[in-house]
């Protein structure tokens, strides 16, 4: 069964006037936005100061080993190879490139990055970028189990809203993940006239949204457009609130392994689809569920901030931290907890505690 690498490799030499641009496509200029562009890709919105998607690949392809080294979590060997692939093919080499954000805010606690493509005039995408490697931006997704707005949020907003300011044609929005979630948000904040001049928005296992954002019209103005993939085990996808209906695709790996959109099998030149959930992933979804309906916002701030705390604490920066010394970090995270104020440590168990028995109950 083939992923988004085979796929390149058997329809890269068509153009898009051979073979129509497909779902896969996007997802695969989705999936190579998560490598590091910071040196390479123009910031500038202006399409003409953007480089193509070949230039992209030979600038990359002198960092590659070096920046796999530093964040094997982000810059693994199959998205790298799919550069590889997309950057020579017939298919995408001459796609436009521009656009590219990455900001991350210890402070404000906000990781965000995109990136824009456009290979036709009339039309441009704007790709959000998911979870990257940093701590920051892990207590930032966790931060949408009790706020409608995080930072990330804003600068998704305001992403968009320059774009169509400089840019009078049709815009496409996708993200990944946390991506997804970004892109949808930015989407639903826009004025009616930007609205108006949006196409598609694609969410691969993309969290939905705060509950009181699904009850804003900007909100039901852009559900007709919105596109949701996730896994048959999925978890990050069901997270949070969705009137959006989903997709099913088969992928070939374990639990939350399911993730990443490398693993989704495809067959055909399509999607290899599922009608059902595993069982799994709907009790995930109910303990989630029923678990931050059981906590108050409140409380969940305090848990997330206590919890985040204590992997600062214990030295962790990154999920690259994490590689070959999992243990270490999970004995050194204990050993601080028991070093917390009490009021904390009562707090981080009860809260932990109340997930446990939600699952099991």
């Amino acid at each position: 069964m083939g992923n988004l690498i085979t796929y390149v490799q058997k329809y890269g030499a068509q153009t898009f006037e051979d073979k129509l641009l497909t779902d896969i496509d996007v997802l695969v200029l989705t999936e190579i936005a998560y490598l590091p562009f910071d040196e390479i890709v123009p910031q500038s919105f202006d399409v003409t100061d953007a480089i193509s998607l070949n230039q992209l690949g030979k600038e990359f392809e002198k960092i590659k080993e070096k920046e796999h080294e530093k964040n094997p979590f982000m810059i693994t060997e199959e998205r790298i190879q799919l550069l590889e692939l997309v950057s020579n093919s017939q298919r995408y080499k001459d796609i436009k490139v521009f656009g590219f954000m990455n900001d991350i805010d210890d402070e404000l606690t906000k990781q965000f990055a995109a990136v824009s493509y456009q290979w036709e005039e009339e039309n441009r995408w704007i790709i959000f970028r998911g979870t990257d490697e940093s701590l920051t931006g892990w207590k930032e997704d966790f931060m949408m189990t009790y706020s409608p707005i995080i930072p990330a949020h804003k600068d998704a907003k305001e992403y968009l809203e320059q774009q169509a300011k400089v840019f009078d044609g049709k815009i496409l929005l996708s993200g990944h993940s946390k991506g997804g979630n970004l892109a949808l948000y930015a989407a639903a904040t826009q004025e009616k006239e930007v609205q108006s001049r949006l196409g598609k928005i694609f969410c691969f296992d993309s969290p939905g949204l705060h509950r009181s954002i699904l009850e804003t019209e900007g909100y039901r103005a852009v559900v007709p457009l919105a596109m949701r993939y996730i896994p048959q085990d999925a978890l990050v996808g069901l997270l949070l609130e969705s009137e959006i209906p989903y997709v099913i695709v088969k992928s070939n790996a374990f639990a939350a392994l399911q993730h990443s959109a490398l693993t989704w099998e495809i067959e055909n030149g399509q999607f290899v689809t599922m009608d059902h959930l595993t069982k799994n992933s709907q009790l995930n979804d109910q303990t989630f569920k029923k678990w931050t309906e059981e906590v108050s916002d409140e409380e969940l701030e305090l848990f997330w901030d206590v919890f985040f705390e204590l992997l600062f604490t214990i030295g962790l920066d990154t999920i690259n931290d994490v590689f070959g010394k999992f243990m270490h970090y999970v004995q050194e995270f204990f050993k601080a907890a028991g070093q917390m104020d009490e009021e904390k440590r009562e707090l981080l168990t009860r809260v932990a505690l109340l997930l446990l028995q939600t699952r099991f109950n």
